[in-house]
Order: structure tokens, then sequence, then C-alpha cells
């Protein structure tokens, strides 16, 4: 299976893109005008890489809740 940006758990270009708009722009109004992007590019790609590692995180950490 191919993944795309929206489903590889790994950090893509527009997760870095919105992280340095965010260190310019370090206001509640900027965050909330950007808020479907941080959804999109960082909780979402987080989300992802946390399932992705989840059987090895439960290794490492058998009481780490990761479902």
């Amino acid at each position: 299976m191919t993944q795309t940006a929206a489903t590889s758990p790994l950090p893509g270009a527009a997760l870095f893109t919105f992280l340095k708009g965010l260190d310019a722009n370090n206001s509640r109004t900027w965050f909330e005008a950007h808020k479907d992007e941080y959804k999109r590019e960082v909780q979402a790609t987080c989300l992802r890489l946390v399932d992705a590692l989840g059987e090895a995180l439960r290794k490492i950490s058998p009481r780490l809740p990761v479902s």
C-alpha cells in the first residue's frame, strides 16, 4: 500500500511549515485561524505515529496507554 502525507505516520513538510508559522506568530489569534491546519498536520500526524509505534511503545512501557 502506498502511503500519502494524509496516511503516513511520519511528519511531512506541512507539519514543519505549520510549526514555523506558529513560531513566527505565537498568538491565540493566529492559532485559532490555523486550527484546522493544526488538527490535520500536527494532531493527526502525531496520532498516526503513536498508532504505528503502539506495539513497540507497549514493550517499552506496558503501562503506557496506547490504543
